[in-house]
């Protein structure tokens, strides 16, 4: 089958004082042209037809709390498939850096069209 996929990917940060504003979006567009065999194949791997987007806004407080700053940040992603029902997912987050991405911790509430509201928590260090 034809594949067709094109993405783009915005990131704009701004440094404000000590603080640091950031802004991201990102659209994508996928156009598989499965054969009515795959279509009709509950077992095979279909790849995602449709479009789809998100936005985060993020905020990085300058004043360091602890060994840490804080970074609020909120995210909207929506999923419109060729076929199927549409879905968005809402995100509010904060999170507590240490050093960049090298070692940060996260907690999140999430609610959804596909998904229950959850909250969750989340740790990141690399060495």
């Amino acid at each position: 089958a034809d594949f067709m996929g094109v993405a783009v990917d915005v990131l704009f940060e701004k440094v404000l004082g000590n603080n640091v504003l950031t802004i991201e979006g990102e659209y994508k567009s996928f156009e598989a042209d499965l054969s009515a065999a795959a279509l009709a194949d509950d077992t095979a791997f279909k790849l995602f037809d449709g479009t789809a987007y998100f936005a985060t806004i993020a905020y990085l407080h300058g004043s360091p709390i602890g060994k840490g700053k804080v970074q609020p940040y909120a995210r909207y992603t929506n999923k419109d498939p060729s076929a199927g029902d549409s879905s968005d997912l809402t995100e509010l987050g904060l999170n507590y850096v240490i050093n960049g991405h090298n070692s940060r911790f996260n907690v999140n509430v999430t609610d959804g069209d596909d998904t229950a509201k959850t909250i969750s928590f989340g740790m990141q260090q690399q060495f």
